[in-house]
């Protein structure tokens, strides 16, 4: 059975998901793209831990997460804009939350986080973006 011959309430229940997702995305791109110093900081963040080239990598990140953010929120490219959301989230982990599942906040959360983003935008991946999605343009 397709997500399209299944109920109403699927599609809903993607909708709630991909939004919510989308949302958090934005938010954590834009709060740091738009904050007075939050890109420099950011950037010197990625330095510090040795991530090459930090402003490129800084920005490459934060618009990633606000631009595939928003495609979420609407709907359109899921399948693609899942992607470098996932990249974002695997880097995250691998450079700064992969010292295991943490319930505290020292010196930074666990990868719990990130690995619940990562799973959300699988299956947003795989489903696509539903029926309340804005569709691309055919040829």
């Amino acid at each position: 059975m397709t997500l399209n011959s299944q109920k109403s309430t699927t599609h809903l229940a993607l909708l709630i998901l991909r939004v919510m997702v989308g949302v958090v995305f934005i938010y954590h791109g834009g709060s740091t793209i738009f904050a007075s110093g939050g890109m420099s900081g950011f950037a010197d963040t990625l330095a510090d831990n040795g991530v090459p080239i930090p402003t490129v990598s800084a920005w490459a990140a934060k618009a990633s997460e606000l631009i595939c953010g928003v495609l979420l929120v609407v709907g359109l490219f899921v399948h693609l804009a899942v992607i470098p959301l996932i990249g974002v989230m695997v880097v995250a982990i691998l450079m700064f939350h992969g010292h295991a599942f943490s319930i505290t906040n020292k010196p930074v959360p666990g990868m719990e986080y990130n690995l619940i983003l990562i799973s959300a935008m699988v299956a947003i991946g795989i489903l696509g973006p539903g029926r309340y999605g804005i569709k691309p343009p055919r040829d």
